[in-house]
């Protein structure tokens, strides 16, 4: 299946959060974020990332629901560590792109539930969290689980369905180039 027509930046939220930034070439880069300025960073590199190639710009960000033994208060964390995503995404004030021009423009947050691309990606959904942190790693050939998550969560969105429904109808997959 061919991949998004967009740059895509995907989060794993969370204390040290990963992040990978696609483009339809493929991944472009990937790393990890513990400071608002370091979250900053990413989030303009990927933007002008789009701005140079033409191409819409959406962010991925992995949502997370209580459950087993990580409960409420993982899920709580995770929520937190993204509302420090959102101050930074607000900060960077991508809105600005939309006068840019039709195709660099900036879509939004698209969330996905780490189960699903876990599942889209050939895991189990029974699989608890510690075998899917090294099905991970081996998949994106990554030592660090976090990055590792987001350069999986990138894969997946990639195809998602969810990410072509916030794309211009001229950059969906399936239409003309």
């Amino acid at each position: 299946m061919t991949p998004a027509r967009a740059v895509l930046l995907c989060i794993d939220p969370g204390k040290r959060a990963g992040h990978a930034t696609r483009s339809p070439a493929g991944l472009l880069s990937s790393g990890t974020a513990t400071t608002h300025a370091e979250r900053l960073r990413v989030i303009v590199a990927a933007a002008a990332h789009a701005i140079l190639c033409g191409l819409p710009f959406v962010i991925c960000a992995e949502k997370w629901t209580p459950h087993g033994k990580w409960g409420h208060a993982a899920a709580a964390g995770t929520s937190a560590q993204w509302g420090r995503w959102e101050a930074a995404i607000e900060e960077a004030r991508l809105e600005g792109m939309m006068k840019i021009g039709r195709a660099a423009a900036y879509r939004g947050v698209v969330r996905v539930d780490s189960t699903r691309w876990h599942v889209a990606l050939g895991g189990s959904r029974r699989n608890p969290r510690e075998v899917r942190l090294r099905m991970a790693m081996a998949r994106s050939g990554c030592d660090d689980p976090d990055e590792a998550c987001a350069r999986c969560i990138a894969e997946y969105a990639s195809l998602a369905p969810e990410v072509d429904a916030v794309l211009p109808v001229a950059f969906q997959r399936g239409r003309a180039k």
